[in-house]
């Protein structure tokens, strides 16, 4: 074995031995962290390019309403209708008369016979309480479209979203040096 190693005593070569190994581990660690932080900004990245997507997407469905809606209700009425008459009614009758003399009543039968013309507007008031019930078929199909950037939650993600923007824009600042 050369002299050079054998005239320092062993724990000189164990101090080199720990330093060695503590500059690999942290040389091993800064890689490590280098690695992380890059992948932490793929990470923004991705989670900003997602986030702008959200924010754009809609939500779309088609909502189908098939039922039988039972109605019960009280129609009330209150209104006057005029009724026009043209009519001829016609009498025939017998009539008995008493005629006064002086040796008391007399009884007279007098035939009527006419024929008596009625033209005029009648009008007739109606007031009545109308109670309807019936089931009414609903068939719909209405479509809903929800764009997420027009909802609260649009703030959400904006906010979300410049959170990303701005961890990328310091994660790649620090991994480039600036």
């Amino acid at each position: 074995m050369p002299e050079f190693f054998t005239s320092r005593a062993l724990d000189y070569w164990l101090l080199w031995a720990v330093a060695l190994f503590s500059a690999a581990v942290s040389v091993g660690a800064l890689y490590f962290l280098a690695l992380a932080r890059r992948l932490a900004v793929d990470g923004a990245r991705v989670a900003s390019v997602v986030l702008h997507r959200v924010d754009e997407a809609s939500l779309s469905c088609v909502i189908d309403v098939r039922e039988q809606i039972p109605v019960r209700i009280v129609v009330p009425l209150d209104t006057q209708v005029t009724v026009p008459l043209d009519i001829t009614l016609p009498i025939d009758v017998e009539v008995t008369v008493r005629l006064p003399t002086p040796l008391g009543g007399l009884p007279v039968k007098l035939p009527v016979r006419a024929d008596v013309p009625v033209k005029m507007d009648v009008p007739v008031p109606i007031r009545a309480e109308i109670p309807v019930s019936a089931s009414v078929p609903v068939d719909l199909s209405i479509p809903v479209e929800l764009k997420l950037a027009d909802m609260t939650l649009s703030e959400s993600l904006h906010a979300a979203m410049r959170l990303a923007e701005r961890t990328m824009r310091r994660l790649w600042a620090g991994l480039m040096g600036t």
